[in-house]
């Protein structure tokens, strides 16, 4: 109906509340398009530290030895070590690992320790084998992956350059030894992954007085560099 003025005596008042639907509908669109690549990346490294997990235990199998069952809270202490290293030094390190390990000894118990790292360029699809090849071609951290272990927990994280770090802790429950079964094969160390060479010519010297790539334990494989750390017992 309409007044005798000719102005409708109904105005339709659902434009306010259609274009505040709207808004909502776009901040949320906005919020869930920023929140998907980080799912997606946190998903991918998720997918990369259960690689590494299977890879390490087939050459485990490989030997006769019992696989190494997967450990979350382990594996969140590997996590940010990892973190720390693609987000602030850059570089890789054990540092820390005493702390992580009197961490995890108020969490769970165990009577062993030990820890493998390592950092690559190489491409999401070939970091995690490269990463545990270069482990097998050096002896400490081929030593830590075939241990009397029982427990493990892998973190991966990527820097900004976009390289990967990797850090591998393991752990033995107290009171027990890892079997051995009878072996498939004696898994060498493939032959396409080069001789570890301890010499870094392109890179600029350390302005440290300490250099860094003369750390104890320090390798050179073909994509990155890896560091041991001898187990404790």
């Amino acid at each position: 109906m309409s007044s005798k003025s000719g102005t409708p005596d109904f105005v339709p008042r659902c434009q306010p509340v259609f274009f505040l639907l709207l808004c909502v509908g776009l901040a949320c669109w906005g919020s869930l398009a920023f929140t998907l690549p980080c799912l997606a990346n946190e998903t991918s490294l998720t997918a990369l530290e259960r690689e590494v997990h299977a890879l390490v235990n087939e050459h485990r199998q490989d030997l006769g030895l019992r696989p190494l069952a997967y450990d979350g809270e382990i594996a969140r202490h590997a996590r940010r070590h990892s973190q720390e290293m693609a987000g602030g030094r850059g570089s890789v390190d054990h540092d820390g690992a005493e702390e992580r390990r009197a961490a995890l000894s108020r969490r769970m118990e165990f009577n062993g320790f030990a820890e493998n790292v390592a950092m690559n360029n190489s491409a999401t699809s070939r970091t995690a084998e490269v990463t545990v090849r270069g482990w097998l071609k050096s002896a400490g951290h081929r030593r830590n992956m075939e241990g009397d272990f029982t427990l493990t927990g892998i973190g991966v994280a990527r820097s900004d350059t976009g390289s990967y770090f990797f850090t591998q802790i393991f752990l033995r429950a107290p009171d027990t030894r890892a079997p051995r079964t009878k072996s498939r094969r004696f898994s060498e160390p493939p032959s396409s992954v080069e001789p570890d060479d301890d010499s870094e010519t392109d890179l600029e010297p350390s302005r440290n007085t300490f250099d860094p790539r003369h750390r104890a334990g320090r390798k050179r494989g073909r994509d990155g560099w890896i560091q041991e750390l001898p187990a404790k017992r």
